[in-house]
């Protein structure tokens, strides 16, 4: 069951990389998974846009159970990632999350995130048409909090 949306956008700075990142951050020391998102150890998530710069929308499903899946996303990967405080912000390390994306309550500790991005590009560009992500959040069936 769907719990609540967060919809908002993230400004991207150079590089294209922002996070979904516990709200009391410790550490990062992930390794790279793919080449558009990972688990930044115990922390949350990074993510990697296809753009260098710019704005990106992005909507944080916060669900109860796992969603049936979704279809007509270009990429898609679904992590196993932990938040200590079981809230969360999507936004770029170089600016202050917005609203929208800000004091994201997730359902547990130990989540399972499915990431999904339309328009995004290899390799990184700043052209180029609009890019979505689509983050949906559900406890975690492999680890329980």
């Amino acid at each position: 069951m769907l719990l609540r949306v967060h919809a908002g956008t993230v400004t991207i700075a150079h590089g294209g990389y922002w996070v979904l990142q516990d709200a009391d951050p410790t550490a990062w020391n992930g390794a790279l998974e793919s080449t558009f998102a990972g688990v930044a150890g115990p922390d949350g998530l990074y993510l990697f846009s296809g753009r260098y710069s710019g704005d990106i929308a992005v909507s944080v499903e916060v669900h109860d159970s796992p969603p049936p899946p979704v279809s007509g996303w270009d990429k898609s990967v679904d992590l196993e990632a932990c938040f200590p405080s079981r809230d969360a912000a999507a936004f770029c390390p170089e600016f202050v999350p917005s609203p929208e994306l800000d004091a994201i309550q997730l359902p547990a500790r130990f989540v399972t995130v499915r990431v999904m991005v339309n328009g995004w590009d290899e390799p990184a560009s700043t052209e180029g048409g609009p890019e979505s992500w689509l983050l949906q959040v559900w406890p975690s069936t492999t680890r329980r909090s």
